[in-house]
């Protein structure tokens, strides 16, 4: 009887394994099948295409399951030219300090480590510990569209969602953003529309102060107009000659000239050395 039982038991067990071997198999060929993988809390989803990867890095816990799957999805969309990662920054673990540059530090270090470095790629951060949202662009064939000033105008386009607490509208958004314009698409410039009518109402009210002072000032007359009004007369009497001294000037016989002829030669210079661009904007 004792024996019948251990029989039973380890068929249920035998059961139990074969089945959980199926099941993690099945696992397996799905997520190769989506692409999706997660590496070091780093989800990722493959465009089978360019080998580029969409990844999301919510260290902060700043969304939900939801809200990552949608992200990788839409990250997809910039695969065509480089990797696109979406990383949140926890409070108090940003080791580079609490400004921009911090950020940009901290992007740079995350490209650097926990990427493939395929050469080409967008990190957009929203950092917790320093309050700022940033753009990051990497490799000649983002940079060329995605520059410095174009990282920036997109982050003073969302960063009102981070500052209202919605991190997913805000990460969407710039995701979004960031795919417009690499695919060379209008996106709105809403800061420096409004730097350029600052400046140009500035610019009217110094214009049209220097118009009135001027048409404020009296006119004064010109030495002619003082000349032809004033009454003039000069006397001169028994005039005289007075020399008070001599000189004397030495003028050669004039002479050829010759010159001669000369040249120069310059080299030419390379320069070496990466980069990337990047813009940020504070949202607390």
């Amino acid at each position: 009887m004792r024996r019948l039982n251990k029989i039973i038991i380890f068929s249920l067990l035998l059961t139990f394994a074969i089945i959980n071997m199926f099941s993690f198999k099945n696992t397996d060929v799905l997520a190769k099948e989506n692409g999706e993988s997660t590496v070091s809390g780093i989800k990722t989803k493959e465009n089978s295409t360019t080998g580029y990867v969409s990844g999301v890095s919510d260290a902060a816990g700043l969304f939900r399951d939801s809200d990552i799957d949608s992200l990788l999805e839409e990250g997809l969309s910039i695969t065509e030219h480089g990797d696109m990662y979406v990383i949140t920054v926890q409070e108090n673990t940003n080791p580079y300090g609490d400004s921009e540059s911090a950020t940009e530090e901290y992007c740079d270090y995350f490209y650097n480590n926990m990427t493939d470095k395929k050469g080409n790629c967008v990190i957009f951060s929203i950092d917790m510990h320093t309050g700022y949202v940033y753009v990051y662009s990497k490799g000649s064939a983002i940079e060329d569209n995605l520059t410095s000033s174009k990282c920036r105008t997109i982050t003073d386009n969302v960063y009102d969602y981070a500052a209202d607490g919605d991190f997913y509208k805000c990460a969407y958004e710039a995701v979004d953003q960031i795919h417009r314009v690499l695919e060379n698409m209008h996106i709105a410039q809403t800061m420096m529309v409004l730097s350029n009518i600052f400046i140009a109402a500035v610019s009217g009210f110094v214009i049209m102060y220097m118009v009135a002072l001027s048409k404020s000032k009296a006119s004064k007359p010109s030495d002619d107009e003082m000349l032809k009004y004033a009454m003039v007369r000069f006397d001169a009497q028994n005039p005289k000659d007075i020399v008070t001294g001599t000189t004397k000037t030495y003028c050669p016989r004039s002479s050829g000239s010759s010159s001669g002829g000369g040249h120069r030669s310059g080299g030419g210079g390379h320069s070496f050395g990466g980069g990337h661009s990047g813009g940020g904007h504070r949202f607390r």
